[in-house]
């Protein structure tokens, strides 16, 4: 089964010794209490069941509960005879990379002994394996590649779970799914865990012990729905399990079936720093912390690394500086992009502040408001333009990380994985990093940005959605957001004085942020709003300024608000776009214009005339694909394979053969860049094992034989080149698809024209030829032009 190699590199590297019936162990089985037991009789009488064939799926974290979980399916399974386990069973267990080391170590050795222990004692039926995210779901592809933040209680998009722990289970389960068609999916919950957990369990199928899935829809009007998922089962064996059973159970086995020892598993709950219970005292509750993702930002303090800092752990200092770095740049808006892409397609939409909700067509820019005349003000509802000095249409709404704040990220968390020993970011993912950076930001390659290195941090410029400074969360060290001492220094300014405003104001008078203990004129910061008119709409703006972060390597957060001027019984539309501007080396609002001016300027002057890239023709094109989507897109493009990037086939996962294949044929009737002889085009097919699998993805779009067959006799492919298995399920044969590619190539009425002086051979013709020649000599009758045959 292809789907279930998937992640074959993690399986272990010696060899499964050659077991042969002799040679079965016996697991030595202990005695369980009743409430175990029943649970392990439920599930023995759940796998003989007749009535289906539904391979089940075990997720186990290797944590108290899913180690119980496995005990009772490895008991059930230990006490049904051979001959009548032919059910499959897979234990399978998540690694995202981002575990500690002590916990990764403990499910991959728990995995690897399953897999021998099962073996050894004749459970043929069960299987163990780890699954891991894919290279697109990784924290290094979300977070540094594609930037996007990672989840915390705030965020509005909670998708690292989905990403790093369910993908790769999905993945697997759909796998399952498509040979099987039904699957059991088993989970280690508790009503003992919390009162959410056991409201959840009784929600979704309490009173059965296998049940039907269902998820949850939300409708266009607010209300959910409910909706059975095909094929897939649920079962909560040990729902009903308390804590105090639960260790019990667990403490009576020093050694478990598969080997690991109950004391291995006691040092992770020990390790959290938030279980310190002696072995005689196992009846307490354990256990309830998260021994998850080491830079989980969900908790604003991890005392589970602190925890292993304290206790002298290597690893655990450096990724508690990382983690603490990532959490306070999260909400910089000097390293998040000031637009979301949601916002990104409303630019110059009916969002504009000046007009309604109402307009029919919702697509009125600056340029349409100029052009309207007196007569046409009462169609405009006009709305304030600020209030307060807040602006009424808001754009800011911290988007992903920006170029620059994907660079910090990756050099610090290189630098901190080397110290630690550890690697959340691997070379393959660098390769990936490069990739996605060219493509959605115009990175170009250099050695500089891939460098390891600690970059220091200035502090995190904390806005709210009014573009407010955050001050509980802004960490920008002697922060002045003094309104006296902006009000000085514009009033010296103004006057054209020399003296700095600082010296008018006593420095212990301030209000400084953050103040540290040396806090001198010199170490002081500031932020200074700078205001500058904007000609032209909202996306020219947003053009210019993604120039200039290009062109300068900065970016400098922003926000637009249109204004209105009468002139000459006219209203002129602008925008005014004001900058945010807090960097170290800029300390008065002098120096702050002269920066936003430079900043602007570079993303104004156009760069010289040059070449096509069709490079990046190439990925606009792919942007936003999958490497499915994009796959046919290059198979359509026909381009040579030597005419295309390496990384642009490593995106789609296509290959030179893959590609020449569809060369050939879209070649063969003309498309594309170049043109190929049919006899050629059928050689290279020909010699090719994945000629069906090109054509048959070049066919996607089309649901049925009658629109394949439309197609390829509309597109015009010559017989050489479509595959016998495609003719025979689009029912078309050589001569329909010889005349689409003539009138493909010469047009049908030239065509009709030729046919009209072989009447003897009229009879061969396709049907569709014949019905467009009959309509031909009609038209021509009809206009008196018609001689006879």
């Amino acid at each position: 089964m292809a789907q279930l190699t998937l992640f074959a590199e993690w399986e272990e590297k010696d060899k499964v010794p050659n077991i042969t019936p002799r040679t079965i162990v016996q697991a030595a089985l202990k005695p369980v209490c009743d409430e175990v037991r029943e649970v392990i009789d439920r599930i023995k009488e759940a796998y003989l069941d007749p009535m289906n064939n539904r391979p089940w799926v075990i997720a186990s974290s290797m944590g108290k509960d899913s180690t119980l979980l496995c005990l009772c399916i490895w008991i059930a399974l230990s006490e049904i005879p051979s001959t009548r386990r032919t059910r499959q069973v897979y234990i399978i267990s998540s690694d995202t990379g981002l575990e500690n080391p002590g916990l990764k170590a403990f499910v991959h050795e728990s995995i690897d002994k399953m897999k021998l222990s099962a073996v050894e004692q004749g459970l043929d039926c069960l299987h163990a394996q780890i699954v891991m995210p894919d290279q697109k779901n990784r924290f290094a592809a979300k977070v540094i590649a594609h930037g996007v933040p990672l989840s915390t209680p705030a965020s509005p998009f909670r998708w690292c779970t989905d990403s790093f722990k369910i993908s790769p289970t999905e993945i697997f389960i759909k796998g399952l799914l498509a040979e099987y068609g039904e699957v059991v999916i088993f989970t280690g919950v508790r009503n003992d865990e919390s009162v959410k957990r056991a409201a959840s369990i009784k929600r979704n199928g309490a009173d059965e012990f296998i049940f039907q899935k269902y998820k949850t829809t939300k409708g266009k009007d607010g209300t959910q729905e409910r909706k059975p998922m095909k094929g897939r089962f649920e079962c909560h064996p040990i729902k009903e399990i308390s804590d105090d059973v639960l260790w019990d159970t667990l403490m009576i086995w020093s050694k478990f079936p598969w080997k690991t020892r109950f004391l291995q598993l006691y040092a992770l709950y020990r390790d959290t720093g938030e279980c310190p219970m002696q072995i005689g005292e196992m009846k307490q509750s354990c256990g309830t912390s998260r021994n998850g993702c080491v830079i989980c930002l969900f908790v604003k303090e991890d005392n589970m690394l602190k925890y292993f800092v304290d206790k002298g752990e290597d690893w655990a200092s450096p990724i508690l500086i990382l983690r603490s770095i990532m959490r306070e740049s999260l909400y910089d808006s000097n390293f998040r992009e000031p637009v979301r892409k949601s916002r990104l397609k409303q630019l110059d939409s009916n969002e504009h502040p000046f007009i309604g909700k109402n307009q029919s067509d919702g697509q009125i820019s600056l340029l349409d408001l100029e052009t309207r005349t007196d007569e046409q003000d009462d169609e405009l509802p006009y709305e304030s333009l600020c209030l307060g000095g807040k602006p009424t249409n808001p754009d800011l709404a911290l988007a992903s990380f920006t170029l620059q704040g994907r660079i910090f990220l990756l050099k610090n968390v290189l630098y901190y994985q080397q110290q630690a020993g550890m690697e959340l970011v691997t070379p393959e993912d660098i390769e990936y990093i490069k990739m996605v950076w060219k493509q959605e930001m115009g990175w170009i390659e250099n050695e500089k940005d891939l460098t390891s290195e600690p970059v220091p941090y200035y502090g995190a410029l904390v806005l709210d959605k009014e573009y407010r400074l955050k001050e509980a969360e802004t960490t920008i060290p002697n922060l002045v957001v003094d309104p006296a001492y902006y009000a000085a220094e514009e009033r010296l300014q103004y006057q054209k004085q020399e003296k700095e405003a600082k010296n008018l104001v006593q420095l212990e008078r301030l209000k400084i942020l953050n103040r540290t203990e040396d806090v001198t004129p010199e170490t002081l910061n500031f932020v200074f709003y700078v205001t500058t008119d904007f000609g032209g709409g909202e996306e020219e703006i947003y053009d210019v300024l993604n120039r200039s972060k290009a062109v300068t390597g900065n970016n400098i957060p922003y926000f637009w608000m249109p204004v209105v001027a009468r002139e000459k019984n006219r209203n002129v539309f602008w925008n005014n776009v004001t900058f945010i501007v807090s960097r170290p080396e800029i300390k008065t609002s002098t120096a702050a214009r002269k920066f936003v001016d430079s900043f602007i300027e570079s993303g104004c002057n156009q760069p010289p005339e040059e070449v096509y890239d069709w490079e990046k023709h190439y990925w606009r094109m792919l942007k936003g694909k999958s490497p499915f989507e994009a796959r046919r897109v290059l198979y359509n493009l026909a381009m040579h394979p030597k005419h295309l990037s390496d990384e642009l086939k490593s995106f789609a996962d296509v290959n030179d053969e893959e590609l020449m294949v569809a060369y050939a044929i879209k070649s063969s009737v003309g498309d594309g860049f170049s043109w190929m002889e049919a006899e050629k085009a059928r050689d290279v097919c020909y010699t090719s094992q994945c000629w069906d699998e090109v054509f048959w993805s070049l066919l996607y779009e089309f649901r049925s034989p009658e629109s394949v067959k439309q197609h390829l006799i509309e597109k015009g492919y010559v017989p050489q080149v479509v595959p016998e298995a495609v003719k025979f399920y689009a029912d078309i044969n050589d001569l329909e698809l010889f005349f689409g590619n003539k009138v493909r190539v010469h047009g049908m009425r030239e065509c009709l024209n030729s046919l009209l002086f072989l009447p003897d051979q009229h009879h061969k013709l396709p049907d569709f030829m014949k019905n467009a020649l009959k309509k031909y000599i009609h038209e021509l009758r009809a206009e008196s032009a018609f001689v006879g045959t």
